[in-house]
């Protein structure tokens, strides 16, 4: 890697991870850590109408993303491949690729477990609600590994969310996104026996946070009042410009694109395109003029 040229992948089934991208992207323009930077977003969604939530067993998933993994070295070579998902992440570490190769990978998972973590432990009477999709809490991730940390298991509620990442990247803010945000919040609160604790909402999908006013309205209508909203796309993106602070150039030279092998419908694209554009303009240009690649895994 040359300190001075960057070339950092980021990926996500679906769009929600662009607004990591573009973050990071705010930071590398203004703080300009290095003389240039190109910065790509590799969406891994194999079919428009079959994602990773949909595929019929976990093997599938796995070698779908293998094969997604190799295609972004093969055809990118970038310093740093960025899982800016957590459906992606959970499975990560059963591919193919992360066992044998050695490109530098950086799940939100973790990042998403080390806040969950602090949170946890600054209220010892907290109950943290894991919200994903429906293969990110299958596998009771974030779940099992803090148990291993030491954390009751009854403090944990997991809650699949079905269809929500694709309403959200349709429209946040639509009747269909609020209803869903309700029914899946409900559910989650009716596990809750105390109802003095304090309670962690955990956004554990990136598509989640376009939508965190609504989260936070529907608590209030829910009637809770001592509760926090956990956004690990935010942790994510600290963790991600650490690793570049300190120096400074005279300039830095922004490269951006998405990379998509399905097409994203236009109500996607203007919906995501928006919600970025105040805090990146390259990246939220990136994604109206996305290079649609067939072959692309």
């Amino acid at each position: 890697m040359n300190d001075q040229k960057l070339k950092l992948l980021f990926t996500d089934s679906g769009l929600g991870g662009i607004s990591i991208m573009a973050e990071v992207a705010n930071f590398l323009s203004k703080e300009k850590p290095v003389e240039s930077a190109e910065l790509i977003f590799f969406n891994s969604t194999p079919d428009k109408n079959i994602g990773y939530n949909k595929m019929s067993s976990e093997e599938d998933k796995i070698n779908v993303f293998n094969s997604a993994l190799y295609s972004m070295k093969e055809k990118f070579n970038p310093d740093y491949i960025f899982i800016a998902c957590n459906t992606l992440s959970v499975i990560y570490d059963k591919t193919r690729f992360a066992k044998e190769e050695r490109t530098t990978v950086i799940k939100i998972v973790d990042s998403g477990l080390r806040l969950i973590k602090d949170k946890l432990s600054e209220h010892k009477n907290s109950n943290v609600i894991i919200l994903g999709t429906p293969t990110t809490i299958k596998t009771n991730t974030y779940k099992l590994k803090l148990i291993d940390e030491g954390f009751d298991e009854a403090r944990i509620i997991n809650q699949p969310c079905p269809e929500l990442e694709s309403e959200i990247q349709k429209n946040p803010e639509s009747d269909e996104t609020r209803n869903l945000i309700h029914k899946y919040l409900r559910e989650a609160l009716k596990q809750i026996e105390n109802e003095n604790t304090k309670i962690y909402s955990a956004l554990c999908c990136t598509h989640y946070v376009f939508a965190e006013r609504i989260f936070d309205c529907v608590l209030k209508d829910l009637g809770i009042k001592n509760y926090e909203i956990i956004n690990p796309n935010k942790k994510m993106v600290e963790e991600i410009v650490s690793k570049f602070s300190g120096k400074v150039t005279d300039k830095t030279e922004l490269k951006c694109q998405v990379v998509s092998k399905v097409i994203f419908y236009e109500e996607e694209i203007n919906s995501i395109s928006k919600q970025i554009e105040n805090i990146s303009p390259p990246v939220s240009e990136s994604l109206k003029n996305y290079k649609l690649i067939e072959n692309l895994f």
